[in-house]
Order: structure tokens, then C-alpha cells, then sequence
């Protein structure tokens, strides 16, 4: 928290008029302004160019990369930040920092997370979900890409569980008795009609749902902060592919970096020894 601190000081005082004729000062007494251009600071030997610079914000959200570029003032102020940065950076480095064992171990952390996903951008980039391949997907598991049609009913539990259950269990019996739709609409919290897809209820309550008869009607289902009273109108039937190619281009990809992953901890070896975890 102090070394957060310590920097925020360090950034305010980039913008800081003192701060400026320091640097005028330092460029007027102590050494030649370089012949290279591109060379906007020094710190000692080392150059900042306005490559660096621009790599630098590069590195920045769009919005705020876009407000430093948007004024010389707001470029000198982040190249103040970048040159703080440095001096921090060859300060520790001068007084032996990075050569402690909880930097190395951090280091090296962040080096095995970097690397690793170096590499998953590579098995990511170098998959290629055609149409052919997710549609002969969508053929093979036609199953899950399922849907029906249904009037639903939805009572939120709100404060009082207790009672939101016992109405939507009323309001489900009452429908079954024959008691028109309409009515008990108006009693529920929510009425839709919609296509209720699989994947988007919990197993137990999608198997009721997709195993009822049309006009049928399942519930209370509790789901969440809500009972479901469904009325099956239509269906199960396939959803168009191309509702959901994007969902298959995705579990394309999901599977073969599994199946990469998978290899990959075979060929290294991996051993898990889970009953551990519940000692």
C-alpha cells in the first residue's frame, strides 16, 4: 500500500512545473543533447525514445491511451510517469532488490504465467472452426441443441420464501385443475411465452421440462431467486444452426485445447493426488 502510494506521489509530481525545470536543468548542465531525434529523456546512459514512449501507451485502454495523445501536455505528463518508472526501476536494481528471493520467486511466477499463455494465444490462433466442421458438430449432438416453446410463469421469493413458494405451488395446482391461463398470469410476478433452450435450466428441472407432453405443465421449479410454473406449448424440436454456430465454433475450440492440455499433462507426467486436498 506504501509502495502504491510512494508511486502516486511520484506520478503527481510528473505534472508538477518544479518538476520541469529540474529536467531544464539537468539537460542545460550535465551532458550534450543526443544526436538521435527519436530520443526524448535519458536516465543516465539509457535513452527513452518516442518508440518507447508509443509502446508504452500502446500498452493503455484505448480511452486513456486517447487522452495522453490528445495533448503535447498530456504526452509529457505520461512520459514523466515512464521516466519514474525507470529511476524506480534502476534504484532497485542498484540497490540489489531484484536479487531477493521473494522477487526472484515472484518473477518467475509472472514469467510461467506470460509464457503459458504466449502459448495458448498460439493453440488458439492456429485452430480454424470451418462451417463443415460445426455443422457435422450440430449433427452429432443435435440433442443438446434443443428447444421447446412454453408459457412460463415466474414468482420471485423477494423477502418471504416461505410465501412465494407456497404461491407459485398454488398458482401451479390451479393451473393444472384447468383454471384459465390468463388469470393466473395475472397473478404471477412475470408471464412470458418464449423458446426455452437446453443449457439454460439446472439438469433436474430441464429434464422435466423437455420430457413433458405438450400441455403439460411442470412446477414450481426452483431456479435461482425464483419459482418456474411451464407450460409446455410446443417442441423439443433442433434449434436453427444458426442460432447457435457461434456457441459450437466455441465448444469446438473448448474441446481441441482440452485435448491439447490433456496431452500436454501426459507428456509431462501429471500426477494429482485430490484425496489429499480433504485432509
Amino acid at each position: 500500500m506504501r509502495f502504491l502510494l510512494f508511486l502516486a506521489i511520484c506520478f503527481l509530481i510528473a505534472g508538477c512545473g518544479d518538476l520541469d525545470k529540474f529536467y531544464e536543468a539537468r539537460k542545460a548542465g550535465v551532458q550534450a543533447v543526443p544526436q538521435n531525434p527519436e530520443v526524448i529523456a535519458l536516465v543516465g546512459e539509457e535513452e527513452i525514445t518516442k518508440g518507447d514512449l508509443n509502446a508504452a501507451l500502446a500498452k493503455l485502454p484505448y480511452k486513456q491511451k486517447a487522452l495522453y495523445e490528445s495533448s503535447p501536455g498530456r504526452m509529457a505528463a505520461y512520459l514523466d510517469t515512464l521516466i519514474n518508472q525507470r529511476v524506480l526501476s534502476a534504484e532497485a536494481v542498484k540497490r540489489g532488490i531484484d536479487k531477493r528471493e521473494d522477487i526472484i520467486e515472484r518473477t518467475e511466477n509472472l514469467k510461467r504465467q506470460l509464457v503459458g499463455q504466449a502459448l495458448a494465444q498460439e493453440i488458439l490462433s492456429s485452430i480454424d472452426v470451418g462451417e463443415d466442421g460445426a455443422r457435422e458438430y450440430y449433427k452429432k449432438n443435435l440433442p443438446e441443441f434443443e428447444r421447446v416453446r412454453a408459457n412460463t410463469l415466474i414468482v420471485r421469493q423477494g423477502t418471504d420464501k416461505a410465501a412465494a413458494s407456497e404461491k407459485a405451488l398454488s398458482i401451479a395446482e390451479r393451473a393444472r385443475a384447468g383454471e384459465p391461463w390468463e388469470s393466473l398470469s395475472a397473478e404471477a410476478d412475470e408471464s412470458r411465452n418464449e423458446y426455452i433452450n437446453r443449457g439454460i435450466f439446472p439438469a433436474e428441472a430441464e429434464a422435466d421440462i423437455f420430457s413433458g407432453k405438450e400441455g403439460e405443465i411442470s412446477g414450481p421449479l426452483e431456479v435461482g431467486n425464483e419459482f418456474f410454473i411451464i407450460k409446455l406449448e410446443k417442441g423439443p424440436e433442433p434449434v436453427p444452426f444458426a442460432e447457435v454456430s457461434r456457441k459450437i465454433e466455441s465448444a469446438i475450440v473448448n474441446e481441441k485445447v482440452l485435448e491439447y492440455v490433456n496431452g500436454l499433462r501426459e507428456k509431462w507426467g501429471v500426477v494429482v493426488y485430490k484425496e489429499r486436498l480433504e485432509e
